[in-house]
């Protein structure tokens, strides 16, 4: 596909709010971990880390250790079986990786966040089919959000906030990289659109297309240098070229 230097240009402040994304998807994925480890298996070897494991870890013990301190007691037996459960399903998952093919040999996606367990797919909530894009984004959350609750009123209220905590952000986590990857969708079908209409909008010198494609900026008075203008901005290449003008 041609690439479209009027739209990339016109519209690239959308890459700025695309990397404010990215940075929360960063965010949210350390806490994600915690469930991480108990929702998916044989994640892929660059996006699930023992390392980033064992340390979410820590940070989980060391914020119920202190809340336990500020209400001037201990952490409970549950917490720390919580804990455990958490460390053997986090080693469990480093060893399904080592197990896998190896990356280099095309064999797997290096980044893939597992895979989810087959229950989710005989759930139909609201007569929807289980697609994976649901899984994802309400599935899994919902299931961690209610089993938070849960353990919040029936069994320990700091792990039960960990939990509800922890699954909202992974909730946040999916939800934002759903969003993300239909955004590239509309940017290819929006870019694809703006290709076709430039006819419509620069060189016969039209304000708006019909499908409102509109054109910012002063056009040249001729109609044979708005159409070697606009030979030149649908150029073959990814990146900006420069060109003179052939009139």
């Amino acid at each position: 596909m041609k690439k479209n230097i009027y739209y990339s240009t016109v519209y690239g402040r959308m890459e700025l709010n695309k990397k404010v994304i990215g940075l929360i998807i960063t965010l949210l994925a350390f806490p994600k971990i915690v469930l991480d480890v108990f929702l998916r298996k044989n994640m892929g070897e660059r996006y699930y880390s023992l390392f980033v494991a064992v340390l979410v870890g820590i940070g989980t013990y060391a914020i119920i250790y202190t809340q336990a301190k500020v209400n001037m007691d201990d952490p409970s037996t549950f917490s720390y079986i919580f804990l455990a459960a958490y460390a053997i399903m986090a080693v469990v998952r480093y060893l399904e990786i080592r197990r896998e093919p190896s990356v280099f040999d095309f064999a797997k996606f290096s980044l893939s966040s597992g895979l989810s367990y087959p229950f989710f797919k005989q759930i139909r909530l609201f007569g929807l089919k289980p697609t994976q894009r649901r899984i994802d984004v309400y599935y899994e959350p919902l299931l961690c959000f209610v089993i938070g609750v849960l353990i919040l009123i029936t069994v320990d209220p700091m792990v039960g906030l960990v939990v509800v905590f922890c699954s909202i952000c992974y909730y946040l986590h999916n939800m934002l990289a759903a969003l993300l990857g239909d955004h590239f969708v509309m940017d290819k079908i929006d870019e694809i659109i703006c290709n076709q209409e430039l006819s419509e909008t620069f060189v016969q010198d039209k304000e708006v297309s019909p499908r409102q494609v509109p054109f910012f900026g002063r056009k040249p008075s001729s109609e044979q240098l708005r159409k070697a203008f606009a030979d030149d901005v649908l150029n073959t290449n990814d990146s900006e070229e420069d060109g003179a003008l052939a009139v």
